[in-house]
């Protein structure tokens, strides 16, 4: 058990970025929906992720100053609004059959949150739909470090100077055009 716990602290930072915290709050998956609105698990850093998606997302770029701080805040109060209604399953979210859909395991989040959310809702279904929609994890981060040991190993040795400058102006390129999050 040990071991699973020693994993988790090293990959944690990387897994538990913007996106996935949003998306475990707006899973309409019923067990993780019960697991988020449970408050023995609610953790502030979730909600202050949303507030940030919404802001770089959302965030009106055309004003600045208060005006874009008074833009934000009112699409972050209306994501909350919106957000209550989703997790006690009230207003456009009442209808029995949205979760039964919800329930079903061949129904991804981002669809549902397109049929179900998207069109009643201002800011929360579109986000949600953006969020839930993201492939998270740390896959791709492991793929370039194998492709970087691969090249600090040597295997890569008989491709020359001209091989080794092309694959670094391509890394750097793919590098600057990764969105932080």
């Amino acid at each position: 058990m040990n071991d699973v716990v020693e994993f988790w602290e090293i990959r944690r930072k990387p897994l538990l970025n913007d996106f996935s915290r949003a998306a475990y709050l707006m899973s309409p998956v019923p067990e993780i929906l019960a697991h988020s609105t449970n408050p023995e698990n609610k953790d502030p850093e979730d909600f202050r992720a949303v507030d940030r998606l919404i802001s770089k997302i959302f965030g009106d770029y055309s004003l600045t100053g208060e005006a874009r701080d008074h833009h934000t805040a009112g699409l972050i109060h209306e994501f909350h609004s919106e957000y209550r209604k989703f997790k006690n399953k009230q207003g456009d979210f009442q209808s029995k059959n949205i979760w039964i859909m919800a329930s079903n395991p061949r129904v991804l989040a981002h669809e549902w949150h397109e049929s179900y959310s998207v069109p009643y809702t201002n800011v929360f279904g579109k986000l949600a739909c953006r969020v839930t929609s993201k492939i998270l994890g740390i896959g791709s981060a492991e793929r370039d470090w194998k492709i970087v040991k691969r090249i600090k190993k040597g295997h890569r040795s008989n491709t020359g100077t001209e091989g080794e400058e092309a694959d670094n102006h391509c890394r750097i390129v793919l590098c600057q055009n990764i969105p932080a999050s």
